[in-house]
């Protein structure tokens, strides 16, 4: 009788003994396991050869260091093997069990057991035992022939348990899920496989730091050679299905293959280019990539303790039939015909193990009600939907659930703010809508046609998501109706704002963003003059450090938008919500907070960067691209040293002088320290602690803060100011960013540079030049008369001499005055970059009312005489 006829036939019963009609619950259970799920405990050795597949719905591979070893102290009680013989002795292990559903697959020939529980320890398996197989074939050959026609028939028998029907060209017997199986197929398969992987792979920036790895670290991790590489870029045969681009290239790379034959046809600086790139790469990837990495050192360290080749050979083989033969698993093979019942085992057994992730729920959540009530064809479709939603982060945790939070402030009514969720995304991924107070999403799987609209809809919305997080390598896509200068400033506002680190202003870009792609490309103005507003609000909130306002601000704009679609009302919502809730945003207040406020590097550098875009615009698209985006181009520098004091120079505390201005300046005021008085006396105690920290209170003013572009930007970061002041105006177009433009003025283009530009060239050419060349530097250098090696150096020494005091006096041009000086220019800069009101700063407004415009010099002053005053009170305590 089946179960079915059971439950229309018998009452059951739950507790005691079964009576007439009755069958005991436990009873039933038992039944329908006997009749769908084999159950065995066997060695690996008794079914690892079989053809494994991971199902899409399982997670990807999860494991890391913890588990590896875990599982390697298993296998150390082999590791002290004497190595003269192949044993299979050993204490068993019991390696979990594993849950597997045979069905027949048409396309690799046979039957294929999906895994339905056990796949990290497969995917493990299978790596562990690629290594051990790779090692067998390469050690083979040195061992003597009599060993050899002994023991040879064992690499075939490993590979038999990786590849199908043990040929390495047929490609490995586990499948993974769709994520993963393209990187371990060529991993499985080898030097050129993995080669014709990475060249496959999308190029991206090399500031991307998630998802994506730089190509020297793919080659050298898999011993790959870097030659191999370049071959196959100007090998245009494997660029075919690409109609020969080459996607692993940036744009800006794309011509280097162009008639190209092989490696030694490119310049050594487009080799070190090329291979410095970086391409995408999935975390789930990475995570195989360093389990490889992690087996490989261990086999290779317990390798190099056994330096004969058979010995070697002996313990790979050991160590392959001791999993084998010793690490037993609870077997259990289920029918396939009982889908239902292999996702009920799948959701209770994903709890054990590595610790699920939201993400593992929510695609358990969603084939679950797929399985239940879709076609096949609906099945295969809306899976692929949901993969491709995972696939547009590269299937990393934590850009899904930001995206899927960001996406139900856009689409759930009630939800304002990603703060509103909290804990509750996995409401909108119950199978049954249940009545909870509690509850603040809907579900949206509680149907097959709820499922189906949710899952369309994610997937429209994971592209606009992906193209504002990731400006560097997508960006906003405004189509052939867009107007490119719109499109381009507001994928430089993005970098500016990814590059800051803030992410509060998302669901409201991303609901802008959709409306206009989608519905209004005649709002693609509106959405730019939003960008600008955010990052206006970005700086505004910095200096004010006021979390309450941000949230509450930008929770208002979606509130607007929700309720009355995109409009310049949503931007004006965002300003009057700031401004309500805190007014020292805004006006002379605004301007006080930020001319006191520190600007750190994360932050400051993006201001800057604002400044000089909005000076360059109409300039070429390329210059304001790398400007806003290459960090290995475009650096923050600090003016005066990192570390202020100069170890290498005659007296380490000349900074600290220069700066501060102490010589000849008196030392007390009415029986009180001055500043001046403080530095020198912390100089007398030597003291250098403190006169860190008091450096500290000048280094991220913005008076202290300019842009270099130019990749040697750290050789110059502890140099006294003559020697900076050199090599800015040998920057790349120093004087072109408008942020330096006082400084060129001031310090460079004039009569007095010109003669320290002189001492430094005498300089450098003393260190660089010797007996055999100075000869093509006389000229140059307006010394043409002299005759000898000796007698030229005596010449520059002798200029030199005469140019003593101009480094000095130069370096006593930059002072903490200078930076007061500066700080008034670059805040008035600013202020006038992030207004938002038309009268924000006083003056005429609309209406022809006058106010008294703000006075920033006054403003700077006060600051300064401010922080002199609370550094003199603080230090001099150290003092007294």
């Amino acid at each position: 009788m089946s179960i079915e006829d059971v439950l229309g036939n018998k009452l059951l019963r739950f507790e005691g003994e079964a009576g007439q009609n009755e069958i005991v619950y436990t009873d039933l259970i038992r039944t329908r396991v006997r009749d769908h799920i084999e159950i065995d405990r066997v060695p690996l050795n008794e079914f690892f050869h079989k053809e494994f597949h991971i199902p899409d719905y399982q997670r990807g591979y999860e494991w890391d260091t913890e588990q590896w070893d875990e599982f390697w102290a298993e296998i150390i009680p082999l590791l002290e093997s004497n190595g003269r013989s192949v044993s299979r002795r050993g204490s068993d292990v019991f390696f979990g069990s594993m849950f597997f559903s045979d069905r027949k697959d048409i396309n690799r020939d046979g039957h294929v057991f999906d895994v339905i529980d056990g796949q990290q320890r497969v995917t493990t398996l299978s790596v562990l035992f690629k290594i051990i197989a790779d090692h067998l074939v390469e050690n083979l050959p040195d061992c003597g022939s009599r060993f050899i026609s002994q023991y040879s028939g064992h690499v075939g028998k490993t590979q038999s348990l990786i590849y199908t029907n043990g040929d390495p060209t047929l490609g490995p017997s586990l499948e993974l899920d769709q994520h993963n199986r393209e990187f371990f197929s060529a991993l499985m398969r080898g030097e050129e496989a993995l080669i014709r992987y990475i060249i496959q792979n999308e190029g991206v920036s090399n500031n991307t730091k998630n998802n994506a790895i730089r190509i020297k670290t793919f080659l050298d991790e898999f011993d790959l050679e870097h030659d191999a590489y370049l071959d196959a870029i100007a090998d245009d045969s494997l660029y075919e299905e690409t109609d020969g681009s080459r996607p692993n290239l940036m744009k800006s790379h794309a011509g280097m293959p162009s008639g190209k034959d092989d490696a030694s046809d490119f310049t050594d600086l487009q080799k070190e280019i090329l291979i410095n790139g970086k391409v995408k790469f999935k975390n789930s990837n990475n995570q195989i990539r360093k389990a490889y990495r992690f087996f490989s050192k261990r086999i290779d360290g317990e390798l190099e303790n056994r330096p004969n080749p058979e010995k070697q050979y002996l313990f790979l083989v050991n160590l392959k039939e001791f999993i084998l033969q010793c690490f037993y698993v609870g077997y259990f093979e289920v029918d396939d015909n009982q889908p239902q019942l292999l996702m009920k085992i799948f959701e209770v057994l994903n709890n054990r193990g590595v610790e699920l992730k939201q993400t593992d729920i929510i695609r358990t959540r969603i084939i679950g009600r797929l399985r239940r009530d879709a076609s096949e064809r609906e099945y295969d479709e809306y899976t692929r939907r949901w993969e491709s939603v995972v696939d547009e982060f590269d299937t990393d945790h934590r850009r899904i659930l930001d995206f899927l939070k960001t996406y139900f402030v856009v689409t759930e009514d009630g939800i304002n703010a990603r703060g509103d969720i909290g804990d509750h995304l996995l409401e909108a991924f119950t199978l049954e809508e249940t009545e909870d107070d509690s509850r603040r999403l809907s579900t949206h799987l509680s149907n097959i046609d709820d499922a189906k609209e949710l899952i369309e809809d994610l997937q429209e919305y994971a592209v606009y998501y992906h193209h504002l997080v990731d400006p560097e390598n997508y960006g906003i896509d405004l189509g052939e109706e867009g107007d490119q200068d719109t499109e381009s400033e507001c994928n430089r506002i993005l970098i500016r704002l990814s590059k800051a680190n803030t992410s509060v202003w998302q669901p409201l870009v991303l609901a802008a963003y959709h409306d206009v792609c989608e519905h209004h490309m005649d709002r693609q103005g509106d959405l730019l003059e939003l960008l600008r507003t955010v990052e206006s609000m970005t700086v505004r909130l910095y200096v004010s450090r006021d979390v309450h306002v941000k949230d509450n601000s930008y929770a208002a704009a979606v509130g607007e938008f929700t309720d009355n679609g995109f409009s310049e009302e949503v931007k004006q919502q965002l300003v009057r919500e700031a401004r309500s809730e805190n007014s020292q945003l805004f006006g002379e207040p605004l301007v006080k907070l930020l001319c006191e406020s520190d600007w750190r590097p994360d932050m400051g550098k993006q201001l800057l960067r604002k400044l000089v875009s909005e000076a360059m615009v109409g300039d070429d698209e390329m210059v304001l691209k790398t400007l806003n985006e290459d960090d290995e181009v475009v650096h923050i520098e600090h003016i005066f040293p990192q570390s202020p004091l100069l170890e290498n120079h005659g007296d380490k505390y000349d900074w600290y002088r220069w700066f501060f201005c102490t010589e000849n300046a008196p030392q007390r005021d009415d029986g009180d320290y001055t500043l001046q008085g403080v530095v020198e006396g912390l100089i007398d105690q030597e003291a250098d602690d403190h006169l860190g920290e008091l450096a500290e209170k000048y280094i991220h003013s913005l008076g202290n803060l300019t842009l270099l572009r130019f990749t040697e930007n750290q050789s110059i970061g502890n140099l006294p100011f003559a020697k900076k002041a050199y090599a800015y105006d040998k920057t790349d177009g120093f004087d072109e960013l408008s942020v330096n433009e006082s400084l060129y003025n001031q310090y460079i283009d004039t009569p007095e540079f010109s003669e320290l530009d002189e001492y430094m060239r005498l300089a450098e050419t003393l260190e660089e030049v010797g007996e055999d060349t100075y000869g093509s530097t006389v000229t140059e250098l307006g010394f043409d008369s002299v005759s000898s090696y000796e007698e030229f150096v005596e010449s520059v020494e002798s200029r030199m001499e005469e140019l003593a005091n101009v480094a000095d006096d130069y370096n006593r041009r930059w002072t903490y005055e200078g930076v007061t000086e500066r700080k008034i220019e670059i805040l008035e800069q600013v202020a006038t970059s992030i207004q938002l009101l038309d009268n924000e700063y006083g003056g005429e407004d609309e209406d022809d009312n006058e106010d008294e415009e703000i006075n920033y010099r006054e403003i700077v002053e006060t600051e300064a005489k401010r922080q002199e005053t609370v550094i003199t009170a603080n230090f001099q305590r150290f003092l007294d």
